[in-house]
């Protein structure tokens, strides 16, 4: 059985980019293409083509190579192909004929970008009116019609021996997901353009390379430190600055005093420095009580707590480091009290009397 021939929908003119070529796109369709999808990739519903058209929507589409013609009027002809239930929704008695005529011109003018690098000129897209199809030289559209069935029903025969999954991964990558028409124009573009075939950074492109010369990268040689960098230069170059964090104290621009030798020859008596006071506890005071006495007395410095504290304690007087306080009265050795008052920084001792 003969698959059924091509429909033809409607055809437009565009110029490609560089503005010097025409070229005619015809517009079919056939059963063999699949029909619209949504994004779950299900076949969509005939009453969302009827009411929203091909917003949203995967469309599959085929296209034919670009065939140069003779003919003075266009420079290219070539033929996208859809299904034939969008094809039918292009007439004029449909009511989104318009909106389904833009959007299956947009979506032919970019896969034959992507498909064979021929760039059209959005803007001087035209329809052809009166016309639902432009005609090879030197073939007519029973003819042409014929050739493209036979060509898609080739496809169909090699799908079959494929497997599901690989059926709808193609589709998947294919088919464009946003089909807007570029505005913008370029100037010179070649009218068909080699697509990329390989990545920018190849395995091995640094062989017999470097990236540095004999010094490396430098890029961590950094100034070296300055202290004075805080420093204004015009003050710095004005006035002579002394760093005296090495000596502790700021240097002295007088020279010290040169020591003349005796005039006997006897060499000069240096003085030493008086010898440190050795640090006693001091006696702050003496509370004479009806049963005891109270002493308060002021550690050294150097003294913070009880430990290492040395005290000795008599009847009639008491010892503490070397410093003695003697007492009027005779007190109860065994009952003396010390403690340490750490926020007065005193000692506190109490001695009941006997």
């Amino acid at each position: 059985m003969l698959n059924p021939p091509v429909k033809p929908g409607f055809c437009f003119r565009a110029l490609t980019a560089d503005g010097q070529k025409n070229v005619a796109v015809n517009v079919c369709g056939h059963n063999s293409i699949g029909v619209a999808l949504t994004k779950s990739m299900d076949p969509a519903p005939e009453c969302y083509l009827d009411e929203y058209g091909l917003d949203n929507l995967i469309v599959p589409i085929s296209v034919d190579a670009p065939l140069q013609c003779d003919g003075k009027e266009y420079s290219y002809i070539t033929n996208v192909v859809v299904h034939n239930s969008l094809i039918e929704r292009c007439l004029k008695g449909h009511r989104l004929s318009d909106h389904y005529i833009t959007r299956l011109t947009s979506l032919a003018i970019d896969w034959i970008l992507q498909e064979y690098g021929l760039k059209l000129d959005t803007r001087s897209c035209r329809l052809i009116h009166g016309k639902t199809y432009v005609d090879y030289a030197g073939k007519n559209a029973e003819q042409i019609f014929s050739e493209a069935a036979k060509a898609l029903e080739r496809g169909i025969k090699r799908g079959e021996n494929s497997s599901d999954s690989d059926v709808v991964d193609p589709l998947v990558s294919k088919f464009n997901m946003e089909n807007k028409c570029s505005s913008a124009e370029s100037k010179h573009a070649p009218l068909i353009t080699e697509m990329p075939t390989g990545s920018g950074i190849r395995k091995g492109f640094l062989c017999n390379a470097r990236l540095y010369g004999c010094e490396g990268s430098g890029e961590c040689n950094q100034p070296p430190h300055d202290p004075l960098l805080h420093i204004p230069k015009n003050i710095r170059k004005r006035c002579q600055v002394i760093d005296t964090r090495q000596s502790g104290h700021v240097l002295s621009t007088v020279a010290p005093p040169r020591a003349t030798p005796e005039k006997d020859g006897k060499p000069p008596i240096t003085q030493c420095p008086p010898l440190a006071e050795p640090d006693e506890w001091k006696v702050e005071s003496l509370e004479y009580g009806e049963k005891s006495v109270i002493i308060r007395l002021l550690p050294p410095p150097n003294v913070t707590s009880m430990e290492g504290i040395n005290l000795e304690a008599t009847p009639n007087s008491i010892e503490i480091d070397g410093t003695k306080v003697r007492l009027s009265r005779t007190v109860a050795v065994d009952n003396i009290s010390a403690k340490f008052l750490k926020l007065s920084n005193k000692l506190l001792l109490t001695c009941p009397f006997v």
